[in-house]
């Protein structure tokens, strides 16, 4: 407190609400759980200097970091206590009702339909099993059959219609001889406006075993009209979405589905069909909390590698979009509808990144022959680390191709990288052959990349590569050995660019920088656009941005 006071977060005039508010925050630790303590408190602080409102207001929609209860607590005992009574009350009403357990406290037998037809009682806790059972399967409270509900009944041909997309999109399975259901809802049906219905599980029956006995805490906490207010302007429109199918793109796991049981008479059959729910179905409790932290969880996590494209990796924009399409693209592939376009939260993160970064695009500075006399200036030659660099330098200048394609990123991997055995010599030139690319993942085919001789060219691509090989022969390396030696990708490009540096020279050069100074020298010197699309293994049109450097920058 001292601190807020003289850092000017806390003036005089606050200081009572503020230990009000202190107090407040020590009675929240007498029950609950200290860590959970201080991560409200710090949400709270954080609300507070954002708003300003008083210390001690009470904030309905705060609690991002859920308060957890001490289980010695006298909070909890007291609500422990208080379940403990209405679970109590509840099986005291539950006998005394007019119902088939009166029945059987009276005349000694079992609970029994008004027809003198005997109530399974461990199917009403949930218990029994058989398919065969010789008493009835119905609710000893209303008498009622667990079966279909009448909504099913009166929109029969829509529910039958549903049911049968459903098996189609795999959302139901039918039970084989061997799986036996341990719980069979009741099914209903809400007919929606566009003449279709929506499917909802009797979850609540029976009052003893059903899905929705079992959780002991459904809460579901969403955004309040006061979240809403904070993002909508004057002149915006609002409108209300009917989320369809939400629920059915949460699987359950397997372990559940002997609990997920329905059952349905098909237009046409003479006895009921059982089956599964395989999605996260409508009517369960918990169906509600499990798909909000899904769904928040998707978007926070889409947004925060959004985040990480940005700040870390310094993503241009229209790369972070090609990343963010992988999400689009695997959806797609799996007859998913699109994550992304349709999510307020990441495109509004996705605006702002634009916004903050721009999305013009701007092409990899031009490695150029200049550059090249430069860089091999500074070069010794003698060595096998600045021969190695010399020779890629020329690689993938002539060859138009990014160093990235031929440069391993870590670690030399035998059959994907350039042996000394994949170097072919014809009439004075060299022939590299290259069996992995970006876009050559599996060896199923090779590229020829020619390097020809320029006699008496301080840049003839030829002589470097016969210093190379000199260089391999004359410490004995084997055929299988790398062509390059240990030089990686980042090595390579490290070294380039410090040379660069050291002689003022502003720009700075990426793997894309020798594809496109390459082809933009191939275009200078006046080469086919049909051989530069074949030298650069284009198949469209694109190579044109490749070219589109100033003349004098060759």
């Amino acid at each position: 407190m001292s601190d807020m006071l003289r850092s000017g977060d806390l003036v005089n005039g606050e200081l009572p609400d503020y230990l009000c508010y202190i107090q407040s925050i020590f009675r929240l630790a007498a029950n609950n759980v200290w860590a959970s303590v201080l991560l409200y408190d710090m949400e709270y602080r954080d609300r507070q200097a954002l708003e300003k409102f008083k210390w001690g207001t009470y904030i309905s929609n705060l609690r991002e970091f859920p308060l957890v209860q001490k289980p010695d607590s006298a909070t909890a005992k007291a609500i422990q206590e208080i379940q403990n009574v209405s679970r109590s009350a509840n099986n005291a009403i539950y006998k005394d009702q007019n119902s088939g357990f009166n029945s059987y406290n009276k005349k000694g037998k079992r609970p029994f339909l008004p027809d003198g037809r005997t109530i399974c009682r461990r199917f009403n806790t949930g218990d029994c099993n058989r398919k065969d059972c010789t008493l009835a399967h119905h609710c000893a409270i209303c008498y009622a059959k667990i079966t279909t509900l009448l909504s099913t009944q009166l929109h029969f041909n829509f529910v039958d219609l549903k049911l049968r997309s459903e098996f189609k999109l795999g959302n139901y399975m039918l039970c084989n001889a061997i799986e036996t259901l341990k719980l069979v809802s009741a099914l209903g049906a809400i007919q929606k406006p566009n003449d279709s219905v929506r499917l909802i599980h009797n979850a609540s029956l029976p009052v003893f075993g059903s899905i929705n006995y079992y959780p002991s805490d459904a809460s579901c906490k969403y955004m309040d009209l006061k979240d809403a207010c904070k993002i909508i302007n004057q002149g915006d429109f609002l409108a209300k979405v009917d989320l369809s199918n939400a629920y059915r793109c949460v699987r359950v796991h397997s372990s559940n589905y002997p609990y997920a049981g329905l059952h349905w008479r098909f237009q046409g059959d003479n006895q009921d069909t059982f089956f599964y729910d395989t999605k996260l179905p409508l009517g369960a409790s918990q169906s509600p909390r499990i798909f909000q932290r899904l769904i928040s969880a998707v978007s926070d996590n889409v947004c925060l590698y959004i985040a990480y494209l940005v700040d870390v990796k310094s993503f241009k924009y229209c790369t972070v979009v090609n990343y963010l399409n992988i999400i689009k693209h695997l959806h797609k592939a799996n007859g998913q509808d699109k994550p992304i376009s349709g999510n307020w939260q990441i495109q509004k993160v996705s605006n702002g990144v634009r916004r903050s970064i721009g999305d013009a695009q701007k092409g990899a500075e031009l490695m150029t022959p200049r550059l090249l006399l430069i860089i091999k200036t500074y070069l010794d030659l003698t060595s096998q680390n600045d021969i190695c660099i010399w020779s890629a330098c020329l690689m993938g200048f002539y060859g138009i191709l990014s160093p990235g394609n031929f440069l391993h990123s870590e670690k030399f991997v035998e059959h994907r990288d350039i042996q000394i055995c994949e170097v072919h010599y014809h009439r004075n030139d060299y022939i590299i052959e290259l069996h992995w690319t970006k876009t050559v993942q599996f060896r199923e085919r090779k590229l020829n990349i020619v390097l020809s001789s320029i006699v008496g060219h301080p840049l003839c691509p030829a002589s470097a590569k016969k210093e190379l090989l000199h260089f391999h022969f004359k410490r004995g390396a084997k055929e299988d050995a790398p062509l390059l030696c240990n030089l990686s990708y980042q090595m390579f490009i490290t070294r380039i660019n410090s040379i660069l540096i050291s002689n003022d020279v502003k720009q700075h050069i990426t793997g894309h920088s020798f594809r496109r100074g390459g082809a933009t020298w191939c275009l200078r010197i006046g080469m086919s656009d049909t051989m530069i699309k074949d030298i650069g293994m284009w198949k469209s049109d694109v190579y044109k941005r490749y070219t589109s450097g100033p003349q004098q920058e060759i």
